[in-house]
């Protein structure tokens, strides 16, 4: 079976001069905060997660006794 060529990237190449990135504000910064609230903080998820984790833990030592 004959194997086609992976397609070229349809990227554009920047130049020395140009910035892809925005200037780093304050509202810049209070927008990317924005876009990751959801019905949960960061920190609540991640505390939820560790829960969990140490939950199963104890629970899976507890079964290799």
């Amino acid at each position: 079976m004959k194997r086609s060529k992976p397609a070229r990237s349809q990227t554009k190449k920047i130049g020395k001069d140009e910035n892809p990135l925005p200037p780093v504000t304050e509202d810049y910064i209070s927008s990317l905060r924005g876009c990751c609230k959801g019905e949960d903080s960061l920190v609540e998820a991640r505390e939820r997660e560790h829960r969990e984790e140490s939950f199963a833990e104890r629970r899976w030592n507890r079964r290799a006794r």
